[in-house]
């Protein structure tokens, strides 16, 4: 079904096949290791006040102008 909408552009079946079998054969092989607690924040008041100032002066502003200009 793929192939009929992007013609030669797409992988087909069995390379897919393939792909996603050695995606699963390295995904059981990832550990992770035990984490003990609430995972730690780098938010805390201070900044959710500067970020909510910084969001006021300037309603436009981007995701990565307002993390810039608060140095995150």
């Amino acid at each position: 079904m793929v192939q009929n909408a992007f013609g030669n552009e797409a992988m087909g079946y069995t390379q897919v096949k393939e792909w996603f079998w050695q995606f699963v054969e390295v995904w059981s092989l990832v550990e992770s290791d035990e984490c003990s607690g609430r995972p730690s924040m780098r938010w805390n008041q201070l900044m959710i006040d500067k970020m909510h100032s910084a969001m006021l002066d300037n309603q436009r502003i981007t995701n990565t102008e307002l993390f810039d200009k608060l140095g995150l």
